[in-house]
């Protein structure tokens, strides 16, 4: 076994040597051996723990949960070399026989995605949050979410739309996809109270919010303060919140032109959001979804604007505060 020396590990990690003591300290997040000259010296699996706990931070998860989770990742593994019975007898046939897209590249990433389509196909959910921490625990929150969370969510439509998927499997993982963004945003630390606030919610009639719910994930690792409406909110509920908590930025997001008789008329509806925009300078108003359904209802709108992608969504979250109407 090799042996590293506390300023090796230091250099491997991009660690001080200060803060890898307070993580053993404080965390236990390694036990490296001490020699007779109370030196100490860790393990390529000390360095590697250090790295994984590393990635978590950065991504805004407090020192304590990363470690915890990387624990686990690690008692997964050993599951399996144990012949565990929770480490289902996952296959890749799934992801050449679906035609499904590849998620990047990365023959570790496709294995996950190909584990996360056989879950979701058998209905084991408790596998796709496990595959999601295990990947989590990994590669870090923001990888995670674009090469293996997107592209699945992407599978699960094109499954249903051609019928190789039910409308239960649809649910089982669309949901416990959700349910894993959910307590990903619950680890991170809350927002200063100088914030910016983003408010998120569906239009009404429209239920699917997994979209919003990972751009406020995103939005809080980058700082802000998040509100969300949820999935088919009441016609004046938007107009209600934004008067009462005056956000900065709101977030609607719209995927399908199916309407039932219960809402309003969506073209009405965004052209009452239009007026009301023109009287609240300090909001920014976005709508995301799928660009030809967006793009049909914003054809004469001033006030309301499209966002296509994540991508551009986060490089607006990023950019200088004085370039985002403040209301705080």
């Amino acid at each position: 076994m090799e042996w590293f020396q506390i300023k090796q590990v230091s250099q491997q990690t991009g660690l001080s040597a200060q803060l890898i003591r307070k993580w053993e300290q404080r965390y236990k997040a390694v036990n490296p051996r001490r020699l007779n000259n109370r030196y100490r010296e860790y393990s390529a699996s000390d360095v590697e723990r250090l790295k994984s706990i590393k990635r978590l931070v950065d991504d805004g998860i407090s020192v304590r949960r990363a470690v915890d989770l990387v624990r686990e990742r690690e008692s997964h593994a050993l599951a399996r070399v144990d012949g565990h019975p929770s480490a289902a007898p996952y296959t890749t046939e799934m992801l050449s026989e679906s035609g499904t897209m590849r998620a990047d590249g990365n023959e570790l990433m496709d294995e996950s995605l190909a584990k996360l389509i056989e879950a979701g196909e058998r209905g084991w959910v408790s596998m796709i949050d496990e595959a999601l921490s295990l990947s989590f625990a990994e590669y870090g929150l923001s990888v995670v979410i674009d090469t293996l969370i997107l592209p699945f969510l992407r599978n699960i439509g094109e499954l249903w739309e051609s019928g190789r998927w039910s409308e239960d499997q649809e649910h089982l993982s669309s949901l416990a996809t959700r349910d894993f963004i959910v307590r990903r945003m619950r680890d991170l630390p809350d927002p200063p109270s100088h914030a910016p606030t983003l408010l998120c919610s569906c239009i009404p009639g429209e239920r699917h919010d997994i979209m919003l719910n990972i751009a406020m994930l995103e939005a809080r690792r980058f700082g802000w303060f998040t509100l969300f409406l949820g999935p088919d909110p009441a016609p004046n509920a938007l107009f209600s919140a934004v008067h009462r908590l005056q956000p900065n930025v709101v977030l609607l997001s719209v995927s399908t032109n199916h309407t039932s008789p219960q809402t309003p008329p969506r073209d009405k509806w965004f052209r009452e959001l239009d007026v009301f925009a023109t009287h609240r300078p300090d909001t920014r108003f976005l709508i995301g979804g799928p660009q030809p359904i967006v793009e049909s209802y914003l054809t004469d709108l001033s006030h309301v604007h499209a966002v296509y992608h994540l991508a551009s969504f986060y490089r607006m979250l990023t950019a200088p505060q004085e370039s985002i109407p403040s209301t705080r």
